[in-house]
């Protein structure tokens, strides 16, 4: 499952980003690294950016740019 199609407020574990490696050298600077705990919480009006608390740090991401994000939901 990728980070894009998690639902609001569910929990989600990072177990990979599969992108190219300036992209993914900017989400590992921002702390998307395997085993960090990331949550969806707002989706914009148009439904194409979401915001994503993770590290105590809320984000605001365009969903191209979550596709890439590979995850396991938690409990």
């Amino acid at each position: 499952m990728t980070l894009k199609n998690l639902e609001l407020n569910a929990p989600a574990k990072i177990l990979n980003i599969n992108c190219n490696n300036q992209i993914k050298k900017r989400f590992i600077d921002l702390g998307f690294i395997k085993g960090s705990s990331i949550i969806p919480v707002l989706t914009s009006p148009s439904g194409n950016i979401r915001a994503y608390y993770i590290k105590d740090t809320l984000l605001a991401l365009r969903d191209t740019e979550t596709q890439d994000i590979t995850i396991e939901k938690m409990p």
